[in-house]
């Protein structure tokens, strides 16, 4: 809960879809799927469909229905496939157990190419990390596996390590008897908000000033997290330099097979 999946599913889509905040926000599964020529955000019913043009996180965050699936439009690196992502609830919600029922469900079926499993970096190997670590090594291909420390933006120079982060992860993991861990720090609202510009999406002045930062913060060498990743084949524009400092690019190089 809290470690920014709904955030980091936005900055995949390149679009505000998943409600975000700093409690437990995603209390069932969402499917959204990648509509290339699709202008709006639409809601596919068993019965209807309805286009959304505005409050799209508010709405979609109060609806009920159980058939509802989203379809968008995405920015990510281009590839041959049409993507399908599926926001799962948190498993550590004290309020909803329930939510970590719906997410080992999901899990169980393996119905899925990659399980992204995302980690607070501000709270590294807590015992619901360790947790839940264990029932996805229990029931999770390896292969499918790509671990991401997230919020690597709320890191201080002088207090953290992303290189020390990033090592203890990858132990911690090779201990549990995960086999050849994939892991990659990022910043997930940095790669929402970069993307959001990018396309000549409309901002507040509060995330004007986070862009602001954010630019400034990942264009320094010591947190540019473009040297976490191998990514020779990568075909990127100039202008979408800020994608591999954030660290997005080399998750979605992962996820297109060019990371290696």
């Amino acid at each position: 809960m809290s470690a920014g999946k709904s955030t980091l599913i936005n900055a995949l889509i390149g679009r505000k879809i998943m409600a975000t905040k700093n409690e437990s926000c995603t209390a069932r599964t969402y499917e959204i799927i990648e509509d290339a020529k699709a202008k709006d955000v639409i809601c596919d019913f068993l019965d209807k469909r309805l286009a959304l043009k505005k409050d799209i996180a508010t709405i979609l965050h109060n609806e009920n229905n159980p058939n509802l699936k989203i379809l968008s439009n995405m920015y990510h690196l281009r590839d041959n496939s049409l993507w399908e992502l599926i926001d799962t609830p948190g498993i550590n919600s004290s309020v909803d157990p329930e939510h970590k029922r719906i997410t080992h469900e999901m899990i169980q079926t393996n119905d899925f190419d990659f399980l992204l499993y995302v980690m607070n970096g501000n709270h590294l190997g807590s015992n619901d990390d360790l947790e839940h670590l264990e029932f996805v090594r229990d029931h999770v291909d390896h292969s499918k596996m790509i671990f991401i420390i997230n919020k690597v933006d709320q890191f201080r120079k002088e207090q953290d390590s992303i290189e020390t982060s990033v090592h203890k992860v990858v132990e911690q993991l090779k201990d549990l008897k995960f086999k050849d861990p994939k892991v990659f720090p990022l910043s997930a609202y940095a790669a929402y908000l970069f993307k959001i510009e990018l396309l000549g999406q409309a901002i507040d002045e509060d995330e004007e000033d986070e862009l602001s930062l954010y630019k400034r913060k990942f264009n320094r060498k010591e947190w540019d997290l473009s040297r976490f990743g191998n990514l020779p084949q990568l075909r990127l524009i100039e202008k979408e330099n800020v994608l591999r400092q954030c660290g997005i690019a080399n998750l979605e190089a992962e996820l297109v097979g060019e990371g290696a």
